[in-house]
């Protein structure tokens, strides 16, 4: 169990969908009092379009959410100067892609910042598996079963917990960008960490 310490910890929530205000996450890096900024860029609707153009595009596209980036890029001067770290949901099927434009957005503006990317949401080969194997899902919506909808599945992917957050942390990350994890998992892992 990790030790309890005096200092506040100050999380500050720059988005909790792509329609959010693109200037928040800029706002708040200008923010001395911050020490991590979150945000949530996905939903289960653009998790699907996402998952959706990944498989239509055979991986051709960038299927992370763009919005992200709108955010981000006035917001990297201030990131880069201030001890505030930031941890959000905005890879959705292409976390690595988008780790990749970060990085090169942060050494184009000539700025220090390492940036980590946690994976492990995309389980369509296991859930293939499964499938394959005569595993039975059954739906929360309406109770059936994958079998019994007549359509085979393209995509799957899972809300991921905090802890690889905490870890990428532990490893220096300034900016954690995450595939999926469960809305709340940013918040945790900074608690977590902290």
């Amino acid at each position: 169990m990790g030790s309890i310490t005096d200092k506040l910890l100050r999380i500050a929530s720059a988005s909790g969908s792509v329609t959010d205000r693109r200037h928040a996450l800029a706002d708040l890096a200008k923010n001395e009092d911050v020490d991590f900024i979150v945000g949530d860029w996905l939903s289960e609707y653009n998790m699907t379009t996402r998952g959706g153009g990944k498989v239509d595009s055979a991986g051709s596209t960038d299927e992370f959410e763009l919005s992200f980036l709108e955010a981000l890029d006035p917001a990297l001067p201030d990131l880069a100067s201030s001890r505030a770290r930031l941890v959000v949901n905005a890879g959705a099927s292409d976390t690595k892609k988008l780790h990749d434009v970060v990085v090169e957005k942060i050494a184009a503006a000539g700025l220090s910042l390492k940036v980590a990317w946690i994976g492990g949401d995309e389980v369509f080969d296991v859930v293939k598996k499964a499938i394959d194997k005569g595993d039975a899902f059954k739906s929360l919506t309406h109770g059936g079963n994958l079998s019994e909808w007549g359509l085979d599945p393209i995509y799957a992917q899972c809300y991921l917990g905090g802890w690889g957050i905490v870890e990428a942390l532990k490893h220096g990350a300034d900016i954690v960008l995450c595939g999926r994890v469960a809305d709340a998992s940013p918040t945790i892992g900074c608690a977590a960490y902290h």
